[in-house]
This record gives C-alpha cells, structure tokens and sequence, in this order.
C-alpha cells in the first residue's frame, strides 16, 4: 500500500457483511478489516507516530485501531496529509457505500432488506480513522448508528457488481463535472428511497 506517499481513511460500515473484497476506481475498497491487520497496524502506529506513544494518544487512537478488527470497512487512499484529504476521502468512501446498497437493492427480495439492516435493534458505535502517510498524522471521529446485521457482500455481489457497471457509476459520482452532478442526483434518489423504505419498516 502507498502508506508512504498517501493518507489512509478507513471508515467502518453498519450496511455491509464483507467475505471478499470489493475494489472501486481510484484506490477505495470495501472488505472485511481482518484481526492480523488490527495487530500489524496497531503496531505500526504505535512504532512510528511520535504522539501514540503518549498515553493519552495512545489510548484514543490505538484503542480505535483495535476496533477496526473483524469489521467490514471502507478504505479509501490519497495522496496528502489527513486535513488536505480528508473531505475527498469521506466523499468516496459515501459514493462507495451508497452504490454498493443500490446494487444490492436492485436485485434483493424487499423484506430480506428489510430484515437484514432492521431499524428496531440495539445501537452499536460506528467510527472511522485517518493515517497520515509516513503515520506522521493521526484523525478520528465516531458516531452512533442503529446495530444490523448487515448485507453479504461476497463473491457473488462482486461479479454482478463489476458486471453491471458499478464500478463505472462510482466513477462517475466522485467526478465534478456535469455528468457527475446529475449521476449523483440519480443515485442519491434511489439510495435514499431505500432508506425511507427501511424507516418506515
């Protein structure tokens, strides 16, 4: 990975059950965050980010890496420190998410859907984390989200997904120009139908 050359933003994700990963344009992926990775990066940040190695620090943003292990995730790289792409890296890691619930809602039963991203279950922390390249930066936030069990995201949604354009879609939602304004406007429509569907379930 171009750790050194790029920021990494890893975000995790209520939505999705990652068994493989799904590669999108422009270096973003959805995949499940694995407990060896957790160990290696924990280890990382730890070894090479002056502030971790003070308590306080230490506690906050290890204590994040850590749950990020056996998490499905979205990670996106940029080039740039954490407060030059920051913004870029959330913007992606949205469009990723959103066309990846759009594929999925094309083609699953409406009460599976349902079932699967309930809104009536416990809340559980969703959070996210920026490494700066080198590891010389360190950015977190968390928020609170509803619990679910989430979508497969498998095999089989990766070669109807790569079939079907969507990788191409994602492409176009995350450009500036036009196309991209109206492509957004589409998809944000059908995504958010989805939602108001699962709100009112």
């Amino acid at each position: 990975m171009k750790t050194d050359t790029h920021s990494r933003y890893i975000q995790t994700t209520h939505l999705f059950n990652a068994t493989t990963v799904q590669c999108f344009p422009q270096d973003t992926q959805i995949r499940l965050f694995s407990d060896e990775e957790g160990e290696t990066l924990w280890s990382q940040v730890r070894k090479r980010n002056v502030f971790a190695r003070h308590s306080r620090e230490n506690n906050f943003y290890l204590q994040r890496i850590r749950y990020l292990a056996n998490k499905t995730v979205i990670e996106t790289l940029r080039p740039g420190d954490p407060d030059d792409m920051m913004h870029e890296a959330q913007v992606a890691a949205e469009w990723a998410e959103k066309i990846a619930l759009v594929s999925l809602a094309l083609v699953i039963d409406r009460k599976k859907l349902h079932r699967r991203l309930g809104m009536d279950v416990l809340r559980m922390s969703e959070m996210d984390i920026t490494i700066g390249r080198g590891f010389q930066y360190l950015r977190s936030k968390s928020r609170r989200r509803r619990g679910k069990q989430g979508l497969d995201l498998d095999e089989t949604f990766a070669k109807r997904f790569n079939r079907c354009g969507f990788a191409e879609l994602y492409s176009a939602c995350i450009g500036s120009d036009g196309l991209s304004r109206w492509m957004q406007t589409v998809v944000g429509w059908v995504y958010e139908s989805r939602r108001r569907c699962l709100s009112a379930s």
